[in-house]
């Protein structure tokens, strides 16, 4: 029993860490609330899980604040060019919606790839601005850049993503049980799924401790500047 309370027990590590989980799913949801700040709150989101797949995190809660008043501007701006992407997208769809035939079809198609190409650049741009500093069209830039460099994750990743949403929608008894999951610890889990691969694609690019002959230990000549 005294071995089951030990802190490197494997249960207590898992407990601690869907403990720091929920705690992040909260301060996740309480800094969504004006709605205007989704993107800030997300991008504060994967500040605090990039580094918890490290475990170099630190405080949660102070963590997270600390990266959401520091990125509120730059992330809100980005949240607002998502939404309009998404109003795009929307009327669009509604668009194709009135057509017939193989037109339909062909537009649908076509609304498809650009869905995804969007969905992609999305998909990284929130942690993007979460581990690095650059000016936001270098960040949507890059952040579709990564998304090429690794399609095959970003294709299989959105699958998951899309299938997981359209499963929560299955039934009105489904729905009830996936709002609790998302209210409890959904958004921070899919945050810290996301961060371990996500972690990796940034590391080559990111900037190493100097060594003793002054010099970057390791990584590209080409660097990213990364935030603290």
């Amino acid at each position: 029993m005294k071995g089951l309370f030990n802190a490197d027990n494997p249960v207590m590590q898992f407990l601690s860490r869907t403990a720091d989980l929920i705690i992040l799913n909260i301060c996740f949801l309480i800094g969504c609330i004006p709605l205007i700040t989704i993107g800030t709150s997300l991008t504060a989101l994967y500040s605090v899980s990039l580094k918890m797949v490290r475990n170099e995190e630190g405080g949660i809660i102070s963590g997270f604040w600390k990266a959401w008043r520091s990125n509120f501007r730059q992330s809100t701006a980005a949240w607002l060019l998502t939404l309009l992407a998404g109003a795009f997208l929307g009327f669009e769809y509604s668009m194709i919606m009135q057509m017939t035939g193989a037109l339909r079809s062909f537009f649908f198609v076509i609304w498809l790839l650009t869905s995804f190409v969007i969905a992609a650049g999305i998909w990284f741009l929130f942690p993007y601005m979460a581990r690095f500093e650059d000016r936001l069209p270098v960040c949507i830039a890059n952040a579709f850049r990564f998304s090429v460099l690794h399609i095959l994750y970003t294709a299989v990743s959105l699958l998951i993503l899309g299938i997981f949403a359209a499963f929560s929608f299955w039934t009105p008894a489904v729905f009830g049980w996936m709002l609790l999951f998302w209210l409890m610890i959904g958004f921070a889990l899919a945050a810290y799924a996301h961060s371990y691969s996500v972690r990796s694609f940034f590391e080559p690019f990111e900037i190493k401790p100097e060594n003793e002959e002054g010099m970057p230990a390791g990584g590209d000549e080409e660097t990213w500047p990364m935030k603290e």
